[in-house]
């Protein structure tokens, strides 16, 4: 992109790539988890077989209203993979883990660009995206189609010469508690 001014001596150049870092967005996600089955909740929410977890992911909604018997997590996720956003749309398998940053937020997300990237090459279906930084704890969470690609996925990452190479890059960067799983339906 080039912005030329009235004077020579303003001229701009400015190089846009392709990245998964382009035109990302911000999600705010309503969780919540149920000690009892609910039918109070609507259309808009998807849930789990079991009427006991519930999520919107929207970039619009707010922060829900608290309701009796259920325990609300509402974050705002920067969305990592732009392209994957129609896993969003369906049923999807959701993992939400709880991560401690080793460096500042802006190191911590240039730190993931070459494992997106090779999210991005081989066409892997995950919607991907991370919290904003609360001191150096951050969520990241991860939608997959369903358990099942999820599971095939992983099988074929972890016997995959790649898989070390990301796993020590991502480790000097940030750990992350085992992740909470849930497979929502609309």
């Amino acid at each position: 992109m080039v912005a030329c001014s009235d004077t020579d001596s303003d001229n701009t150049t400015e190089l846009i790539t392709d990245s998964y870092f382009f035109q990302k967005n911000v999600f705010n996600i309503n969780l919540y988890n149920c000690r009892n089955p609910q039918n109070n909740f609507n259309s808009f929410y998807k849930k789990t077989d079991n009427q006991i977890n519930f999520i919107n992911v929207s970039e619009i909604k707010e922060m829900d209203v608290e309701i009796s018997d259920c325990n609300l997590l509402f974050i705002q996720i920067n969305e990592l993979t732009p392209i994957k956003r129609k896993i969003l749309e369906g049923n999807f398998y959701l993992e939400i883990s709880n991560c401690i940053a080793n460096n500042d937020e802006k190191n911590t997300n240039e730190a993931l660009n070459p494992y997106l990237e090779h999210l991005k090459s081989n066409d892997i279906e995950i919607w991907s995206g991370i919290s904003t930084f609360n001191e150096n704890s951050f969520y990241w969470v991860n939608i997959w189609p369903n358990e099942l690609y999820r599971e095939e996925f992983l099988k074929n990452w972890l016997n995959s010469s790649d898989s070390g190479f990301y796993s020590s890059q991502l480790k000097n960067v940030a750990s992350c508690g085992n992740p909470d799983t849930y497979s929502f339906t609309s």
